[in-house]
């Protein structure tokens, strides 16, 4: 198994990664994945990596081998709600068996994130350094997303984005205005990978996700865009308006195909 995702590309684009996995077994006995990751993709192994799963699969434990040496090097354990979503990263930085930090989560009805705590030792109490997070999310009759607010808990919001859809063509735009003062800064078009009539898929849209496009000045120029290649395993990375904008086109025109040919 192979995981490809951007790290930069020139014009022309090509295939870029940021991690490979080269070797990963499962034992369905003890619910252990263990994987052999190479980071840059160079074919040198630089780390191991074995998660503890619980029964739907998700990793409860885990811990990372540097050179995949015999002791872990990094650890942390995942906390989860009914519903599957997690609550709580629990850290041990240096595997001793001590919690370092936590970042802890508290979510709304749409399982999003409405609060985020760092807590450094995990005493319940904030301290210097430490934070205390908020989002907050406005939704459309249909239950899209239309608004999110972030900042600091009981303060003025630092960040703010709106977003638009397009959903015959799969499509979902992003505003962002990093000082909340009405000035836009970036932009952001994620498509989505399934049905252009399912928009859950869209609801979470970030870059450097296939298939997603950046227009830093919001002017309808392309910077870069991730495009997901025909084996739906690498991403590939290009840089510039032209050829994002014929992607951006190739992409919608199929996206309304589909639409057109399920009728």
């Amino acid at each position: 198994m192979i995981e490809k995702s951007d790290s930069g590309a020139n014009a022309a684009g090509r295939e870029s990664s940021s991690r490979c996995v080269k070797k990963e077994s499962f034992d369905e006995t003890t619910g252990i994945l263990w994987q052999e990751l190479d980071d840059n993709c160079d074919g040198v192994v630089d780390r191991c990596r074995v998660q503890q799963l619980n029964d739907y699969g998700e990793p409860v434990r885990t811990e990372t081998f540097k050179d995949c040496g015999e002791a872990p090097t990094n650890c942390y354990e995942n906390e989860y709600n009914e519903y599957g979503e997690v609550t709580a990263y629990n850290f041990d930085s240096d595997c001793d068996g001590s919690i370092d930090k936590c970042l802890t989560f508290k979510r709304n009805n749409y399982g999003h994130e409405i609060e985020i705590i760092y807590d450094k030792g995990c005493d319940g109490v904030l301290e210097k350094g430490e934070w205390h997070f908020c989002s907050t999310f406005d939704y459309d009759e249909d239950g899209l997303m239309i608004k999110q607010r972030e900042g600091n808990c009981g303060e003025e919001p630092e960040l703010c984005g709106d977003f638009e859809y397009n959903l015959a063509a799969g499509m979902k735009r992003e505003k962002w205005d990093d000082e909340c003062d009405g000035t836009v800064e970036y932009c952001w078009v994620k498509f989505s990978s399934d049905s252009p009539d399912e928009p859950d898929s869209m609801i979470d849209a970030h870059p450097n996700e296939p298939d997603s496009f950046t227009d830093k000045g919001c002017d309808g120029i392309w910077e870069n865009c991730n495009i997901l290649g025909d084996d739906g395993v690498i991403v590939h990375h290009f840089k510039g308006n032209e050829v994002c904008a014929k992607k951006y086109e190739e992409l919608v025109k199929k996206n309304l195909g589909k639409r057109k040919s399920r009728r």
